[in-house]
């Protein structure tokens, strides 16, 4: 219960987020594809990479709903964050769960460009992204920026180049006192709007 389902490729609640263009777990559609393929589904062995026991957690999920829906096997593979990071790297894998908590819709956005391919997991190899992604590097305005950014989270989300599984509930403590706290949607606070009632 603490979390909520997120099929974006950008957490929601981000300045220029959008569900536009999201996959969802839809098992009809999924059927219907595998239909249009025509094999047989338990001949498929997909290997998913988990390098934390969370995503192992989540990996066991994944893995119950694909044989018991569509009958597909899945092997969970449990590794540590540095052969994880090497396989990714170099390419050596068919599938892996990761996460990513930056603090604000711009660093979330620009990693889906080209040019981030061979360091961050996600990235696209797409010219529409690579178009939105150099234009609002160059832009200044606020709203031209809200609307290249949701332009890039709908075509990211539409070619599924990551597509997302939950989205975390964060939780903050903090004293009474304490005045003006706001938080991102992954819990970083503004420090600069803080102050001591």
């Amino acid at each position: 219960g603490y979390g909520i389902p997120n099929f974006t490729s950008c957490a929601q609640n981000y300045w220029g987020s959008t569900t536009e263009g999201a996959c969802t777990f839809d098992p009809i559609k999924a059927k219907e594809y595998l239909k249009k393929w025509g094999g047989d589904p338990s001949t498929v062995k997909l290997s998913i990479i988990c390098w934390n026991p969370m995503l192992v957690r989540v990996g066991t999920i994944v893995q119950g709903s694909l044989e018991e829906i569509l009958g597909i096997k899945v092997e969970l593979e449990e590794v540590d964050s540095a052969t994880f990071s090497s396989r990714r790297a170099s390419g050596q894998y068919r599938a892996f769960f990761t996460y990513w908590s930056p603090s604000n819709s711009f660093s979330y956005v620009t990693r889906y460009h080209s040019d981030k391919r061979s360091s961050v997991p996600g990235a696209c190899n797409d010219a529409k992204v690579d178009e939105y992604v150099d234009a609002l590097r160059n832009t200044v305005a606020a709203e031209k920026r809200l609307e290249l950014t949701h332009k890039i989270i709908a075509r990211v989300n539409e070619i599924a180049a990551q597509p997302s599984l939950f989205q975390p509930y964060t939780f903050r403590a903090y004293n009474k006192n304490l005045a003006g706290a706001k938080f991102t949607p992954h819990g970083y606070a503004y420090f600069h709007t803080c102050y001591w009632k």
